[in-house]
């Protein structure tokens, strides 16, 4: 008879701060990936956009809502701590609704699915880094 000897399954916590920064970098991936996609698939990123859009811009508008939500949140949380699920809620509403906006400043279809692609996928990341966890 053979014992197969097993190691143990050491699993780090999901803390939020480790849940906020793996949303922050799925997002940043996700959203580069699309913008490089959808410029080989002949997206121009151009219209009349408050910035420039390129690979640096979608990095910075992927990264910086979130954290600056995050740390916005974290202060509320302190006093209202059941506001933390609704925020989660609200985040993600609000980026399903800004979807809408590409549409009216790209200057091409294939622009304006990729930058409403990047709304979807930076609301998924904010609502699942804060959506409270339950045991």
């Amino acid at each position: 008879m053979s014992t197969i000897a097993s190691t143990p399954q050491t699993s780090r916590p999901a803390t939020p701060a480790r849940r906020v920064g793996l949303a922050v970098v799925a997002a940043l991936v996700v959203n580069v990936a699309t913008f490089f996609v959808a410029k080989a698939a002949g997206a121009s990123f151009t219209g009349d956009m408050p910035y420039a859009v390129n690979v640096v811009g979608v990095a910075v508008a992927s990264v910086v809502p979130i954290v600056i939500a995050v740390l916005v949140l974290s202060r509320i949380v302190r006093r209202w701590t059941r506001f933390q699920n609704t925020a989660a809620w609200l985040g993600l509403a609000l980026a399903l609704v800004s979807c809408a906006s590409p549409f009216a400043v790209a200057a091409d279809t294939a622009t304006a699915i990729a930058l409403a692609l990047m709304h979807v996928f930076t609301g998924l990341a904010w609502f699942f880094a804060v959506r409270p966890r339950t045991a």
